[in-house]
């Protein structure tokens, strides 16, 4: 995933609707914050009205999401937040659907970080069911008020269990921007990764710990989620035959490969390391068009497995 960072986390707090609200005005559906049928969205306040007001009623309102039905236009729950609206720099939403809309798995990011992250667990009727502050766990677990999370993510397992994963440092830009440190301030760096199970039916943690990372394992991790992330951006057009692309893909994949090989287990590993030789088996020609198309995804798909461990 994308590296952003934090210096505060901000929990989200939910205000189910006691019956279906109107759309508010100014608002208008948040970039990244729609589920994949279009069904649900998150709304922010629009950047037109943010700019051109202020006072505590603007306050209040750049404080406040609305979790929305976009088919019947009608709110279901507001929900207060960090300071967010369309546009805001350094500021944005990302959202991580179930594939049924069961939950929403709810970030808001800064330039380094997460300022709050949020399941938002919904009834099959449209309701809110439950709201879970997942941010506040991970940094609990932590135990220290300094990490700037920039990797982060959700996996659901397919047994009604979420795999949540972050990895943060409280030096990004000595490792992202190459910016220099000396040699005593190296030694401070602290480097941690998080990794729960949650179980969906009940909203309860299964498991939830964090282990700290040398910075060599930082950056070997952060190395193959930044490799996953950047085949987001290619298009068809990228995957035509070449050697050079061949070669990069062949890299992502290397990276992205050896980042779960620190954060998984041994036994889990493993399994994943027979996973891998089989898929090497049935890939075919790495150098062909669809060669590139089966080595994008699997980074893909691998990195969003790494991202939440």
């Amino acid at each position: 995933m994308k590296p952003l960072a934090l210096l505060l986390l901000l929990g989200l707090s939910f205000i189910p609707a006691a019956r279906a609200e109107a759309w508010p005005d100014h608002y208008i559906v948040a970039e990244g914050g729609t589920s994949p049928d279009d069904r649900y969205g998150i709304l922010w306040l629009e950047k037109a009205y943010a700019l051109d007001h202020d006072g505590p009623e603007v306050d209040r309102a750049l404080h406040t999401n609305y979790l929305v039905d976009l088919k019947t236009k009608k709110v279901i729950s507001a929900f207060t937040c960090s300071s967010v609206f369309q546009g805001a720099n350094h500021n944005t939403l990302q959202t991580i659907w179930a594939d049924d809309d069961s939950w929403c798995f709810a970030i808001y990011q800064n330039k380094w970080s997460f300022n709050s992250i949020h399941l938002l667990q919904l009834t099959p009727q449209g309701g809110l069911k439950r709201s879970i502050d997942i941010g506040k766990r991970i940094l609990a677990a932590a135990g220290h008020t300094g990490l700037d999370y920039g990797y982060y993510g959700a996996h659901a397992t397919g047994n009604g269990r979420l795999e949540i994963g972050a990895t943060g440092t409280t030096e990004p830009k000595f490792f992202i921007g190459g910016n220099p440190l000396d040699e005593e301030r190296q030694k401070k760096i602290v480097s941690m990764n998080f990794a729960g199970v949650l179980d969906l039916a009940t909203g309860k943690w299964l498991s939830a710990r964090s282990r700290p990372l040398s910075s060599q394992d930082y950056r070997t991790i952060s190395g193959g989620l930044d490799a996953a992330w950047e085949t987001t951006s290619l298009v068809p057009g990228d995957l035509g035959p070449s050697k050079s692309r061949t070669a990069l893909l062949e890299t992502y994949l290397n990276d992205v490969y050896a980042a779960l090989k620190i954060l998984y287990p041994p036994t889990r590993f493993e399994a994943l390391k027979q996973e891998q030789l089989q898929w090497l088996k049935t890939r075919g020609e790495p150098g062909n068009r669809a060669g590139h198309e089966k080595t994008r995804d699997r980074i893909r798909a691998l990195g969003e497995r790494a991202n939440a461990v």
